[in-house]
């Protein structure tokens, strides 16, 4: 007998063949003549079909529809005060199993509810474009948490993906809700994890991601949040890093904080990305207080970094005072405008700024302060310091070491009679070279064995 494929209503398909032969009737299966079954074995092959169905989940062929699990947007009608919250919760829980890959959860568009912290396993992906999660509770801290289900100290190595969603916590003009999305300490992955097209508001930070954590990258997202849009946060003999952060608009009292709060030693928050992105307020925060613990290679390219006046400085990293080990902090194609204070660095060590534009900066624009190796070069200063009466537009303080001043512009900031480069006693070994000004004397040098030639003023 020639075999027949019969396909039920199921992504695996029934080969009649291996159904196995019985005598059920003249019409047979779904009236096939000739086909035959047996119960048991067709018993079984349906409970590998649910194996097979939930393999699919875990490898992401099949889509959990957050709908299925009874989530109601409040533009439905009769719906307008609905809490989804539970709903969504089992419609999460579902893409888990437990195995290697987990799965894929839709959120149709809509304004959904929810008072309760949504916990969202590893390895989940999540698209909810057009989607909008509205915070009901001002105390809800966070509104979205990835936690390691597998073990809270065990890495699993899998990526988590959070595509499209729009995350809202009471109000811009209160914005009381913490945290909009908390990235959970020691997560780790080994892959990639994604936050892409999303929109944060209205929350004190946008995105927290926490001791231990790596290769999270955001894409294309607007956070519009109180206290600091990314916060990146390590302490005690852990790893944070290897992230991204591209094509993003961020708009706060801080853009991204880089905060080390270390008790023990050899922490690290290493391989940072910003590029390509707008932010408003003060720009990128780095700290560090532990003798052993490093904010290093951190890359700034391509950012503009609109600030705020009363906030200082816009763009700020900081090493332990005991120990230069905040290095490799490089920025190069940056716009800042607006602020008290444009970039300071201090007790950093190789590091570097080239090229871009300053302007309209209260005080000092560039502050280099306990650093060594680090370069100023090929950067426009336009309106900074405007008539204020000394401090300069460049200044280099404290015991600053073997730092270059090069090639840079000076114009319309500080009064023609003021100096626009001060290096302060303390500093050494420097090199102030080929800058151009528009004032009659371009730098006061209190420093010691520093070479200072062909910089021009009027």
């Amino acid at each position: 007998m020639t075999p027949i494929e019969i396909t039920y209503n199921t992504p695996v398909p029934i080969d009649i063949t291996l159904l196995g032969v019985g005598t059920k009737g003249d019409k047979g299966i779904q009236g096939i003549p000739g086909a035959t079954y047996d119960d048991t074995l067709i018993k079984s092959q349906l409970a590998d079909n649910v194996i097979q169905l939930a393999l699919k989940v875990n490898e992401g062929d099949l889509i959990i529809n957050a709908k299925d699990y009874g989530i109601h947007s409040i533009t439905e009608p009769g719906f307008e005060t609905f809490d989804s919250t539970i709903a969504m919760q089992s419609a999460l829980d579902a893409t888990y199993t437990g195995l290697t890959y987990m799965g894929t959860m839709l959120i149709p568009k809509g304004i959904y509810i929810i008072s309760a912290t949504l916990n969202v396993p590893q390895g989940v992906t999540i698209y909810g474009y057009g989607a909008i999660l509205k915070s009901k509770d001002t105390t809800l801290n966070p509104l979205i948490r990835v936690y390691n289900k597998i073990s809270p100290t065990a890495p699993p190595c899998i990526s988590f993906n959070i595509f499209g969603l729009t995350l809202n916590g009471d109000s811009y003009a209160s914005r009381n809700v913490l945290k909009g999305i908390d990235i959970d300490s020691n997560f780790i992955s080994g892959d990639l994890c994604t936050i892409r097209d999303c929109n944060i508001q209205w929350f004190q930070i946008g995105i927290q991601i926490n001791n231990g954590n790596r290769m999270i990258v955001l894409d294309n997202c607007k956070i519009t949040t109180k206290t600091a849009g990314v916060k990146i946060l390590a302490n005690t003999g852990v790893f944070v890093g290897d992230s991204w952060l591209r094509n993003c608009q961020i708009e706060c009292e801080t853009g991204i904080c880089i905060e080390m709060s270390c008790i023990g030693n050899n922490s690290k928050i290493s391989g940072i990305r910003i590029n390509e992105s707008v932010l408003y307020g003060v720009g990128i925060y780095g700290t560090c207080d532990n003798t052993t613990a490093h904010i290093q290679d951190v890359f700034i390219d391509n950012v503009a970094i609109d600030g705020v006046i009363g906030y200082v400085p816009i763009i700020s990293f900081k090493g332990s005072t005991l120990q230069l080990n905040s290095g490799i902090i490089q920025i190069s194609n940056i716009w800042l405008n607006s602020g008290t204070s444009g970039i300071k660095f201090e007790d950093v060590y190789a590091s570097y700024v080239n090229g871009g534009k300053i302007s309209s900066i209260q005080n000092q624009a560039f502050i280099i302060s306990n650093s060594k190796y680090c370069n100023i070069k090929d950067i426009n200063f336009y309106d900074c310091n405007k008539d204020q009466n000394g401090g300069g537009v460049i200044k280099l303080t404290g015991s600053s070491l073997k730092c270059k001043v090069l090639a840079n512009n000076i114009f319309n900031s500080i009064s023609i009679t003021d100096i626009p480069i001060v290096i302060e006693s303390g500093t050494t070994k420097c090199i102030i070279k080929d800058n151009t000004t528009d004032t009659t004397t371009p730098i006061f040098n209190q420093g010691t064995n520093n070479i200072i030639s062909d910089n021009l003023g009027v």
